[in-house]
């Protein structure tokens, strides 16, 4: 019975998750958005594959659950989190670093959605191919070859992303500080 109850929470926060992410008065759908979106079709599957595989005697279902619960959800939730942190960490240290107070790329701008959106596509696609992968095994190597590549992606665009920072802590330090004028 706790089980269920947990399951129902989290098929809950998703739904409203959803519903908080549709009935949000900002409509340009980034990669964050998106990414929140994907979590929480995520977790409802996480939970929907949990209740099936608690309530069969077919082994299939664990791995699917853990394969959601793992790739899916967690998965989809570092890459989320990261395509925020970092570009955050950036800006924040080079606002520090800024003395002459020059204009700066913005968050948004340090890894663009357009480059973020289709790491996230392949993994998803990796991470459906590997829930289904228990009960079609040829699908198996395809998925990992799409997380492979998924995780390779995300990869560079943090790499280019630490290129970005330090090119521009470089110029910063090289800058001298603005003078503050005085009345």
């Amino acid at each position: 019975p706790s089980r269920f109850a947990l399951a129902a929470t989290a098929v809950a926060f998703g739904v409203l998750t959803m519903q908080l992410l549709l009935r949000s008065r900002r409509k340009a759908l980034d990669a964050f958005r998106t990414g929140w979106f994907g979590l929480a079709l995520g977790v409802i599957v996480t939970a929907s594959l949990g209740v099936i595989a608690h309530s069969t005697n077919d082994t299939r279902w664990g791995l699917a659950f853990g394969a959601a619960g793992l790739v899916g959800f967690a998965g989809l939730g570092v890459n989320t989190m990261l395509y925020r942190i970092v570009p955050f960490l950036i800006w924040l240290h080079w606002q520090r670093r800024n003395k002459a107070r020059v204009r700066l790329p913005l968050l948004h701008e340090i890894i663009p959605a357009a480059a973020q959106r289709p790491q996230m596509w392949i993994h998803a696609a990796g991470a459906l191919l590997l829930i289904a992968a228990p009960f079609a095994p040829e699908l198996a190597r395809s998925a990992a070859l799409l997380l492979l590549i998924s995780e390779l992606t995300l990869v560079l665009l943090l790499v280019q992303a630490m290129r970005l920072y330090r090119k521009n802590v470089h110029q910063l330090d090289l800058m001298p500080a603005r003078q503050q004028s005085h009345p």
